[in-house]
């Protein structure tokens, strides 16, 4: 009988210390990638930069603090597109290589240490049988193919009419390279529905999307959204600060406003990635503004129930619109 209360005492006294154990402080490296716009254009007017710059989540177990090294990685080519180029739009790596997206000429570059942009594919624009090329703005991982998608929306006139809908299609792009292109207006639709946006009006402009292969859930988080009709003026001034979740067919979608505070209601998402180690639960996202000509980048953490882990942290007053975690802790090589 002492014996067995000896047992029982010990077993509670190690759950207790079990529970009360702190969890180690993780370092996470991450990097950003920027697009420029007219700024990525070098003096020579012959070639075009980008710029990467490291940083680190730390997390104690308890909360997520961000810190923003002070190097600046340069980037280059000479790939343009009606005179602009380098403007790259996400950073993720795909087939152990680290790839960027150029969304101006559609090229996708390999993105290796020692400043040099290397075309693997071009992305032509709409169903792929067009001569511009595609407006890359996000981009994941799916199995074994790298998924490339665009704004997700129609351009209109100034009277409210479709110009074209090259937006909606998305691109699969295997390990060997080889491009099938896929409408996903029915998918777009959904997640705009979903959201509460008619379909008749309003818009949702997308910039971040990932596939969660852990939850088996496609997940979004829109640089804008308004039940306005788009119009420059509109544009400017909206943001966007909801996820959407949807399943593999997209039969269950929903859509979550994120608590929290907001620095500019016009500010919205640009990239994000789930953190390492965390099941697809946590994400660093990056959220940007183009307001009256000045532009801005802030990073967030939230979870995948719309929780603010972390406030929105003031970066650069740049755009940055790809963000990834290293593979390798020196960085990119």
């Amino acid at each position: 009988m002492i014996l067995k209360l000896f047992v029982a005492v010990a077993v509670c006294a190690l759950v207790r210390d079990t529970k009360a154990a702190p969890r180690a402080t993780r370092f996470i490296p991450f990097a950003i990638v920027a697009d420029l716009d007219k700024k990525s254009i070098k003096s020579d007017q012959k070639s075009f930069t980008s710029i990467v710059k490291y940083g680190e989540l730390k997390d104690n177990g308890e909360r997520y603090t961000l810190t923003m090294k002070s190097e600046n990685l340069h980037y280059f080519t000479r790939y343009a597109y009606k005179g602009r180029g380098a403007e790259l739009s996400e950073l993720l790596y795909f087939n152990n290589k680290l790839y960027s997206i150029d969304d101006k000429t559609g090229i996708i570059f390999e993105v290796k240490h020692g400043g040099d942009l290397i075309p693997w594919v071009i992305l032509s624009n709409g169903d792929g049988n067009q001569k511009d090329g595609f407006k890359a703005e996000w981009a994941t991982v799916k199995g074994d193919k790298l998924i490339v998608g665009s704004t997700g929306m129609p351009w209109f006139n100034d009277k409210h009419q479709i110009l074209d809908s090259n937006a909606l299609w998305i691109k699969e792009i295997s390990t060997e390279g080889e491009v099938t292109n896929i409408n996903w207006k029915s998918q777009y639709s959904k997640v705009k529905n979903a959201m509460g946006i008619p379909s008749s009006v309003g818009f949702v402009w997308h910039e971040a999307v990932n596939w969660s292969p852990r939850k088996n859930l496609w997940v979004f988080m829109p640089r804008k959204c308004t039940t306005e009709y788009f119009t420059a003026l509109v544009e400017e001034r909206t943001g966007c600060n909801q996820i959407i979740t949807a399943n593999e067919d997209f039969s269950q979608v929903k859509a979550i406003r994120i608590n929290g505070p907001v620095e500019d209601s016009a500010s919205g998402f640009s990239s994000f990635k789930f953190i390492p180690g965390t099941q697809n639960n946590d994400i660093l996202a990056l959220k940007t503004i183009e307001k009256n000509g000045g532009t801005a980048t802030y990073a967030t953490v939230i979870n995948i129930e719309g929780k603010t882990l972390l406030q929105e942290k003031w970066i650069i007053n740049d755009k940055y619109e790809g963000v990834a975690f290293f593979k390798n802790p020196k960085g990119i090589i």
